[in-house]
């Protein structure tokens, strides 16, 4: 009797521990089938994050391409710009270095014309204050009628130039920066525009000149050669170039 009450208890207790056993692995399942399904959620949150950071990147990244084909536009922009002043630059330089030899070569013209209003108020005040004897007429009729054949071969030298070895000149003007002078000679003098020439003094060679406007009695030069040689107010011999 004992032995099968025994045998019923070990049994029940075989059958509550199966039954323990699987509602434990049920309970596993279930934790286990949760956390899959959260696991997936999660997968698929993550995959939607990634999907919008992508798409965020692609964004990106063309505002990138855009921005950058629009800097290289502009870079390209401020290389022309960059040229187009330059080029303006060196215009104005050319232009104020005009300006400055049209300003030297009327200083000069202005001297010269006061000079040439003195030299002929002068000149009237004499004949105003002399007394005119008819040998006197008769003298001053021949030196008009010198100076009226002198006056014709001057326009004859201005239509054919005399070409002369040597001519002595006064640097009238002088600009070291723009490196052109004025000399007090002109065509007048055997100067010619489409020459070179080389000048010195004494006899020592000091550079070389070449005129860029040429007038009847002054003339400005550029200077080729020899700039730290030359001064304002000295005198120098120019000779043409073979």
């Amino acid at each position: 009797m004992l032995k099968k009450i025994l045998i019923a208890v070990l049994a029940a207790l075989i059958v509550s521990g199966l039954s323990l056993g699987y509602f434990l692995l049920y309970q596993e399942k279930q934790k286990e089938s949760a956390l899959r399904k959260e696991a997936e959620l999660s997968l698929a949150m993550l995959s939607n994050k990634n999907q919008q950071i992508s798409s965020e990147l692609e964004k990106i990244k063309n505002e990138y391409e855009a921005v950058r084909s629009e800097f290289e536009g502009k870079s390209a922009e401020n290389k022309e710009l960059a040229a187009e002043i330059e080029k303006i630059t060196a215009v104005l330089k050319d232009a104020q270095a005009e300006m400055t030899m049209l300003y030297q070569e009327r200083d000069v013209m202005l001297t010269r014309l006061k000079n040439q209003e003195q030299e002929l108020k002068n000149y009237k005040s004499s004949l105003e204050t002399a007394t005119v004897k008819p040998d006197n007429i008769l003298k001053e009729e021949v030196k008009l009628e010198d100076i009226k054949v002198k006056e014709t071969a001057q326009g004859a030298d201005n239509q054919m130039p005399v070409k002369i070895a040597r001519i002595s000149a006064e640097v009238m003007a002088f600009n070291r920066e723009y490196g052109f002078v004025v000399l007090n000679k002109g065509s007048k003098d055997g100067i010619s525009g489409g020459s070179t020439y080389s000048y010195g003094v004494q006899g020592q060679n000091l550079g070389r000149l070449k005129p860029d406007r040429v007038y009847e009695s002054m003339s400005v030069l550029d200077i080729l050669e020899g700039k730290e040689n030359i001064s304002e107010g000295m005198r120098i011999d120019i000779v043409q170039d073979n």
